[in-house]
C-alpha cells in the first residue's frame, strides 16, 4: 500500500484551511514574552529539537525568497540539470517559491511559537549570509555575493576513476556544488576576485556556478555528463522525485547501490575480508524531501525498491490502516502509536530472527513462562496485538529533575487497544504481569470487537476529534503505522513560557508490495501572530 500527500479518500474529518490564492498575509515578528519564574526544570530536550533546528534552518529564507515577486522568481532551471545522471548522492535546496507556496508559508509563520520567531534572526537575511562570512571571513555578501546569487543550489557525489579529482578524504568520489546565479558576467567577476584569496574551481554556465575543489574535478564533471548525461535525464531520480510530489523547499537522492559499489571498492584491500564479508548488502534508492504547508512543516523519506541483505520489504504489506487505530484513543492522549497488521509484522520478525532470538539469555526462561498461561509466540502474536493495535499515554511519570528521570510504567497512565485480540488471553498477561508491579492491576475489557486495557478511565472524547491530531495526520489515513506526540506537556516540563504555542508533532510509515517504505514526519504548531 502507498500514500501520496493528496489523500484518496475523504478523511474522516474535517480538512484544515487551505492556503487562499495570492499574496501571503503580513507577517509579525510577535511580542517578547517573560520567562516563566523560578528555576526551569531540565526537560526533553530531544523530544523538540528536530521542529527547532526545521524551523530555524528555513524560516529565515522566508521573507528573502519572497522579497523578488517582481522578479522573474518562478520557473528557472534546477540544479539537477547540470550535475551528472551518475551521481550517487545529490541533494538540492529551492527558495524560489510559486505563489501558492509563498501563501503557505506566510500561514505557517504565522502559527510558529514565539521563541522559534525569535531565534530566527533578522528575517531579510539570506541563509547563505552566515555560510560565506563563516567559510570566507574576507568576502564582503552584501557586496561580492548577494548581488548575483540565486535562489537554488544543488550539490552531487559521483564515482570516478580520475585520481586528481578524487576528494582527499574519500578514494574514488568526487564533488561538485550548483549554485543558481541572476548575472552570469557579475558571478564570473566576483568569484575570480574570490578564488585569488581561497583554494576552490569554478565554471559559470547555465544559469549556474559549478564550484569544486579543483579543475580536475570540473573537468570530470564535464565528462560524466558527456558519457551519461545529466541528472535530470536519469529515469530513477525523475520516478523517484515523483514520488515525493512538487513545492519541497529541501530534497535529497540515493542510489545506494551504486553507494554499496564505492564502499565494496573504496575499501577493497583495507578493510579485513572478514569484515567485508559479513557487512550487510543493501539495494535501492533513497529520497528524503522537506516541505512547508499552511499547517504543517513535513519531512518525508521514502525507501525505493530497498532490499536489505536480499531480502525485499514486500513482505510488510497489509491492508490494515494504521491511523483508525491511533483515532479511538482517549481525546487527552499525550504520546501514542497505533499500526494495523502489528501482529502480521511481528510473526514475519519472530520468524526471520529465529536463532537470534534463541541465542538470547533468558529467552527459554522467556518462552516457558509463556507458555504456563497458554501463550505460544508467534502463532499468539493475533490474540496478543490484534489486527489494529495502539498504545496511549494520557500522562507520563516524571523524576524529580523534570522529564530527564522516568518513573516506571505503573506510574504512567495509559490506553492500550487491539480490536481482534483475545481478552481471555491478555487479562491472564496482564495479571501475571502486574503482580508485585502494580498496587491495583491494570483493567481488561472489552469495546466491541476491541480488547482495552487501561490504569485511568478513559473519559469522554478521542485523539481522533482532537485539532492537533487531524492536522499532523491529514492525507495519511491509510498510512500502516501512526504516531503522535502532544509537545505542549514537555515543553511546559522544559519550562517555556510559549509552551501552548508548540502543538503537536505526528507521523505515519507506509509500505506496499513494490519493497517500498515511506516515512513521514510532521511539525504542526499552534502559535498565532
Amino acid at each position: 500500500m502507498s500514500y501520496s500527500d493528496s489523500p484518496q479518500q475523504q478523511p474522516p474529518w474535517p480538512q484544515p484551511g487551505q492556503p487562499p490564492a495570492g499574496q501571503p498575509p503580513a507577517w509579525h515578528p510577535p511580542h517578547g514574552g517573560s520567562p516563566p519564574g523560578g528555576q526551569p526544570r531540565r526537560g526533553p530536550v530531544w523530544l523538540i529539537p528536530i521542529a527547532v533546528v526545521l524551523s530555524l534552518a528555513m524560516m529565515t529564507t522566508v521573507v528573502w525568497a519572497s522579497d523578488s515577486v517582481v522578479e522573474n522568481i518562478f520557473g528557472g532551471p534546477q540544479p539537477e540539470s547540470v550535475l551528472p545522471a551518475s551521481s550517487m548522492a545529490f541533494a538540492k535546496a529551492d527558495f524560489k517559491p510559486t505563489g501558492a507556496q509563498l501563501a503557505a508559508y506566510g500561514q505557517f509563520y504565522s502559527k510558529l511559537p514565539d521563541s522559534v520567531v525569535e531565534e530566527t534572526g533578522p528575517q531579510d537575511q539570506s541563509f547563505a549570509e552566515p555560510l560565506v562570512t563563516e567559510m570566507m571571513p574576507g568576502v564582503d555578501f552584501a557586496t561580492e555575493v548577494e548581488p548575483w546569487l540565486g535562489r537554488r543550489f544543488g550539490v552531487s557525489l559521483w564515482p570516478t576513476d580520475a585520481p586528481e579529482a578524487m576528494l582527499s578524504s574519500n578514494e574514488g568520489v568526487s564533488m561538485a556544488a550548483a549554485v543558481a546565479v541572476t548575472d552570469e558576467a557579475q558571478a564570473r567577476e566576483s568569484l575570480t576576485e574570490i578564488q585569488r584569496d581561497s583554494d576552490f574551481a569554478f565554471e559559470v554556465r547555465d544559469g549556474f556556478a559549478l564550484l569544486s575543489g579543483n579543475e580536475a574535478a570540473l573537468d570530470d564533471l564535464v565528462a560524466q555528463v558527456r558519457n551519461h548525461g545529466t541528472l535530470d535525464s536519469n529515469p530513477d531520480y525523475l520516478s523517484d522525485m515523483d514520488t515525493t510530489g512538487d513545492d519541497n523547499i529541501a530534497s535529497a537522492w540515493m542510489d545506494m547501490n551504486r553507494w554499496y559499489e564505492w564502499i565494496s571498492v573504496s575499501t577493497s584491500g583495507e578493510v579485513p575480508e572478514e569484515l567485508m564479508a559479513g557487512m550487510p548488502e543493501f539495494t535501492g534508492r533513497l529520497v528524503l524531501a522537506l516541505r512547508i504547508e499552511a499547517d504543517y512543516m513535513q519531512l518525508r523519506g521514502d525507501l525505493l525498491d530497498f532490499t536489505f541483505d536480499g531480502e525485499p520489504y514486500e513482505q510488510l504489506q497489509s491492508d490494515q490502516a494504521g491511523i483508525s487505530a491511533l483515532e479511538e484513543l482517549p481525546a487527552n492522549t499525550v504520546l501514542g502509536f497505533g499500526g494495523g497488521g502489528l501482529d502480521q509484522m511481528a510473526r514475519q520478525a519472530w520468524q526471520a530472527n529465529r536463532e537470534t532470538l534463541e541465542s538470547l539469555e533468558g529467552f527459554a526462561q522467556f518462552e516457558e513462562g509463556l507458555g504456563a498461561l497458554g501463550i505460544s509466540l508467534p502463532g499468539d502474536f493475533t490474540g496478543l496485538l490484534g489486527t489494529r493495535t495502539a498504545l496511549g499515554f494520557t500522562e507520563l511519570s516524571a523524576g524529580s529533575d523534570g522529564w530527564d528521570t522516568y518513573g516506571s510504567m505503573s506510574q504512567d497512565l495509559f490506553h492500550y487497544r487491539a480490536v481482534g485480540a483475545d481478552q481471555q488471553m491478555i487479562s491472564e498477561l496482564v495479571n501475571a504481569i502486574a503482580s508485585g508491579n502494580y498496587s491495583e492491576p491494570p483493567t481488561v475489557t472489552g469495546d466491541g470487537d476491541a480488547v482495552l486495557v487501561y490504569n485511568e478511565s478513559p473519559g469522554t472524547g478521542t485523539l481522533g476529534e482532537d485539532a492537533h491530531f487531524q492536522t499532523t495526520m491529514v492525507g495519511l489515513e491509510q498510512a500502516n503505522l501512526g504516531y503522535y506526540m502532544k509537545v505542549a506537556p514537555f515543553a511546559e516540563q522544559s519550562g517555556m513560557a510559549d509552551a501552548d504555542q508548540w502543538g503537536a508533532i505526528g507521523g505515519a510509515v507506509d509500505y506496499n508490495t513494490d519493497s517500498d517504505v515511506s516515512i513521514n514526519l510532521r511539525w504542526a504548531p499552534s502559535g498565532g501572530r
